[in-house]
């Protein structure tokens, strides 16, 4: 039975802080095994119940001090020099009385520094008995990346240690000085994720996995976490790269490292050859917004990933707790990961209206925080149901981004690294800002906008975008007085609704004599691709105690 990865927490054998993996069975079951080498446990299964089976013992009684007071040496029996060793730090233990060595030690870095060693015994019989820990094992950093650094144009990432000291050693006999690497833990498509950031800082990233069915499909489903293009896989004759060494294969291991095929999407079809597909197509799933919420989901059956949905409306008009009502509905209603990028607001703002949402209490407000203050029961409550299984994930940035590729990469992240498949981004004006003296805003949200739907379509996510409107003009009522926008309203570029697969516009009139209108916001579908329908949607009616909004009749 599959597991979809979860979080990290840490063992009870007390030895390292973030060994075991969460996991959630296909069947909504958790599932926690610790990964520490010289544990390895299934901690808890709530198929099979709790497991407290004894730890391995480990045979090498060693501290990460009197490792690295061991020598760097060749390895003969991998065929690794000694300059390559000391290159990456790799020491060797020897037998005091037949010289021999009897294990070898791959340095563990967190944030550059050695944290703990992997060690491995030359002659162990059973596999399970080859490999031992010294300190923490617990990072998740590519063996080699203190060495590499980051930024670069070039990275080689290979499956196993051995197979990034054998590549680097035949590069370095070709007279190159390529930045090679090797997954922690062998192929494991989630290291990637968790090293998204870093790896995607390189231009080139050239996958040299093993050769066998496993090493392929998580070469295969490495590439596509990465924009078209980024990656390049190896394909060679041996199962791996130290094999290719070992056989004298050095120059036919260049050759397919210079002839390394770029990963690219699948090509153009004729027609008839797309009968099969449609019937196997995928059918299109789309998530209701809020029930009461009639006439929206009438109107467009709700939202859909691989879409960009643009929400907007006039100043102060509600957008932003429109789009963390939709947050916090996606997060109880769909089981995936949420992300929110409030550019307006800090996090801590951001999490206490969520947390206002789920406890119907206005938690920022003095009056609410002198009955409920941090710290006391409804607080902490409200807290735990929205932070329990950690599927809400927030941007911790205020104001403009000078560089939208920044932004990008976040969004990237968020869906790929944390798994996020519907991000709210508020808002879109604030991130090119900097250009309106420039005379490039125009030219800056087109771009942007191309760049947002691809990713949309790239990632397979949703994504809300808050936009606001241009400046009204003529002698007609003010946004702010209830005028409803149109598409031409959009401030910046018609490439937003020209892009956009839906638009929602928003109109209140805060200027009502009347208290209770003046909290009423009216939704106004002003584009839908998907259905074609347009016009006036729900009321939606802000309750000052609850801070909730709840549709109404109009």
């Amino acid at each position: 039975m599959k597991l979809r990865f979860l979080y990290h927490e840490a063992c009870p054998c007390g030895e390292s802080r973030d060994a075991v993996a969460v996991s959630r069975r296909e069947d909504g079951k958790l599932h926690k095994y610790c990964f520490r080498y010289g544990c390895r446990r299934r901690i808890f299964d709530e198929e099979t119940g709790p497991r407290e089976q004894e730890h391995q013992e480990e045979s090498m009684k060693r501290d990460i001090n009197s490792v690295q007071e061991l020598p760097f040496a060749e390895i003969k029996q991998r065929g690794i020099r000694q300059e390559v060793t000391e290159k990456y730090g790799v020491r060797t233990e020897f037998d005091e009385e037949s010289g021999e060595p009897v294990a070898y030690y791959f340095p563990v870095t967190r944030d550059g520094s050695i944290v703990g060693y992997k060690g491995r015994k030359v002659n162990a019989e059973k596999k399970k008995e080859r490999f031992f820990g010294v300190g923490s094992l617990s990072s998740a950093e590519f063996f080699g990346k203190s060495e590499v650094g980051e930024n670069g144009k070039f990275l080689i990432v290979t499956e196993g240690e051995f197979d990034a000291l054998a590549v680097y050693q035949m590069i370095l006999d070709q007279g190159r000085r390529y930045r090679v690497v090797s997954v922690p833990s062998g192929a494991n498509l989630e290291t990637f994720r968790q090293n998204y950031e870093w790896l995607n800082s390189f231009e080139q990233i050239v996958l040299c996995t093993d050769q066998d069915e496993d090493g392929r499909r998580v070469a295969n489903d490495a590439a596509d976490l990465f924009q078209p293009g980024k990656i390049k896989i190896v394909h060679f004759s041996e199962k791996d790269a130290n094999d290719m060494l070992l056989k004298g294969k050095q120059q036919e291991f260049w050759r397919a490292l210079s002839n390394a095929r770029t990963k690219t999407p699948d090509g153009i079809v004729s027609i008839r050859d797309t009968y099969d597909r449609l019937l196997n197509r995928p059918q299109i799933n789309s998530i209701k917004y809020p029930e009461d919420w009639e006439q929206m989901n009438e109107k467009t059956y709700g939202m859909r990933l691989s879409e960009l949905d643009v929400w907007t409306g006039g100043t102060s008009i509600g957008k932003s707790l429109i789009a963390k009502m939709l947050l916090h509905h996606l997060y109880h209603n769909t089981g995936d990961n949420v992300g929110a990028i409030f550019l307006e607001e800090s996090v801590e703002d951001t999490v206490e209206d969520m947390m206002g949402l789920e406890a119907g209490i206005r938690f920022r407000l003095p009056d609410s925080r002198e009955r409920f203050p941090p710290g006391s029961e409804e607080y902490n409550e409200a807290f735990r149901k929205i932070s329990e299984d950690n599927r809400l994930h927030l941007f911790d940035h205020f104001g403009s981004i000078s560089e939208d590729s920044k932004l990008l990469n976040k969004i990237r992240f968020m869906a790929n690294g944390l798994g996020c498949k519907y991000i709210f981004l508020d808002h879109l004006s604030i991130i090119v800002s900097e250009f309106a003296d420039e005379g490039e805003e125009r030219t800056k949200i087109d771009s942007l906008m191309t760049k947002l739907k691809r990713l949309t379509q790239e990632l397979n996510i949703w994504l809300g975008l808050a936009v606001h409107l241009r400046k009204a003009t003529g002698g007609g009522r003010s946004f702010e007085e209830g005028e409803v926008p149109t598409l031409d309203d959009l401030r910046g570029s018609a490439g937003i609704k020209q892009l956009a697969n839906s638009v929602f516009g928003v109109s209140r009139d805060l200027t009502h004599p009347d208290g209770r209108v003046r909290n009423q916001s009216h939704l106004h579908v002003l584009k839908c691709r998907f259905t074609g329908s347009t016009g006036a949607a729900d009321t939606l009616e802000f309750d000052p105690q609850t801070g909730r909004l709840h549709a109404v009749s109009d």
